[in-house]
């Protein structure tokens, strides 16, 4: 089970031991300069506003919940998920998807900040699923699911992970 960065470090990116992947945000032309550049020289009156547009730093999203997988036992079709980050996992066929963030990018962010930039790159891709390996699986579990324990929403996740994940 991979809970947070260690769900993205399972990747087939980070560490190659599923095919799973992360989604990967636009590219711009190279004609463009770098982010990490032009943040050297923005205007003191400007880097309120600029610091945080690449950070999600705890904001809810509205999440989709395929309720009929043995992860997702016991829980309602949509629910909210707390985000420290901006990763998320790509839809593919090498990863059963059981929560995913809305698709819509106008209406994924529920409460607090993201950038329109983050808000469409996390939008519509995975943040729960399942890869197979060998004769087990991987499970991943992106956000943070017992924050505090005062956020309820994927909590009930890890619990179907060590229950009822090691039989199927």
């Amino acid at each position: 089970i991979g809970s947070e960065s260690t769900a993205a470090f399972l990747t087939k990116g980070r560490s190659g031991i599923t095919s799973v992947e992360m989604a990967k945000a636009e590219k711009k032309d190279d004609k463009d300069k770098p982010v990490v550049e032009e943040r050297f020289y923005t205007r003191y009156e400007a880097l309120s506003d600029s610091s945080n547009t690449n950070r999600v730093s705890g904001s809810a999203f509205r999440a989709v919940i395929d309720n009929s997988h043995p992860l997702a036992a016991g829980m309602k079709e949509t629910m909210y998920t707390l985000k420290f980050g901006s990763e998320s996992i790509a839809p593919s066929s090498s990863f059963q998807m059981v929560g995913h963030y809305d698709r819509d990018a106008a209406s994924v962010l529920a409460s607090g900040f993201a950038s329109d930039e983050n808000k469409k790159k996390i939008a519509g891709n995975g943040f729960a699923g399942v890869s197979s390996m060998g004769a087990g699986k991987v499970i991943f579990l992106l956000d943070k699911t017992q924050y505090r324990m005062f956020w309820i929403g994927p909590s009930r996740m890890i619990q179907n992970a060590v229950m009822l994940m090691p039989g199927m």
